[in-house]
């Protein structure tokens, strides 16, 4: 299925659903927090997402349909500069494996040669295994 997408900067209405997306499927596909307690890890990881967001050199590239930008598929967080960070990329569930991680990644313009990634998940890995000129750095925040 050839879903016609568009790539779009976040909104500031589209806040809301990056955090709760990202904190949400992070704590349930990250090895990472598999050991951390819910009341440790959300509060905790909130500030480290609001800590990425705070950065000027922070974008976050939101795909969505192409006849309705308000219908968010997936997004990714990303910083630019000359050693560019993935921080995160999502996608919702019913719309992965169709290339919408694929495009988001694309959408960057960044040189995944210098390119690392922070956030490890059941998600990202496959991808960051086929673009294998990234680097998983989770200190890069």
């Amino acid at each position: 299925m050839d879903l016609p997408i568009d790539i779009r900067p976040k909104y500031q209405d589209d806040e809301n659903f990056v955090y709760a997306t990202w904190l949400n499927s992070y704590r349930y596909t990250s090895l990472f927090c598999k050991n951390l307690r819910n009341s440790i890890f959300f509060p905790f990881h909130r500030k480290i997402i609001g800590y990425i967001f705070d950065k000027k050199v922070t974008r976050c590239n939101i795909a969505c349909l192409a006849d309705d930008h308000k219908v968010i598929l997936g997004y990714c967080v990303f910083e630019v500069g000359e050693s560019p960070i993935i921080h995160y990329v999502y996608v919702k569930e019913g719309f992965r494996k169709m290339g919408i991680a694929t495009k988001l990644i694309e959408s960057m313009g960044i040189d995944l040669k210098k390119t690392s990634y922070t956030h490890q998940t059941q998600c990202l890995t496959p991808l960051a295994q086929k673009i294998s000129e990234m680097t998983y750095n989770p200190y890069k925040l």
